[in-house]
């Protein structure tokens, strides 16, 4: 088991704040590191202005909004489950979803 896995569990130990708090925290450090995570992948060319005004159409809006609650919703999960249960068992929730997408995406979307 990664040690990381571990470290994390004993940080969330440590810090006491409600599991939206560390769902709120969590994405924002996230967004805090895109810009440079999004420069070093080379990616950062393809944000211009017209590819955001096409998010805020009238048929994008529900998609979009659909998206973010569902990111929301994984993200308090995550920091529930990671309360909940030893650090072994989180890891290994992560994999067995990992194969459970693999395996839904090979059957559903019949990719080879």
């Amino acid at each position: 088991m990664p040690i990381d896995a571990v470290l994390i569990k004993q940080a969330l130990n440590d810090v006491k704040l409600p599991p939206w708090s560390m769902a709120f925290y969590n994405n924002f450090l996230a967004l805090l590191a895109f810009p440079f995570a999004a420069l070093c992948a080379g990616e950062w060319d393809v944000f211009h202005f017209k590819t955001y005004t096409d998010a805020f159409a009238p048929s994008a809006i529900l998609p979009l909004a659909a998206a973010c609650a569902v990111g929301l919703a994984i993200s308090f999960f995550q920091m529930n489950i990671r309360n909940a249960v030893t650090a072994t068992a989180f890891m290994m929730l992560g994999v067995l979803n990992k194969l459970l997408t693999l395996f839904l995406n090979k059957i559903c979307l019949r990719t080879n």
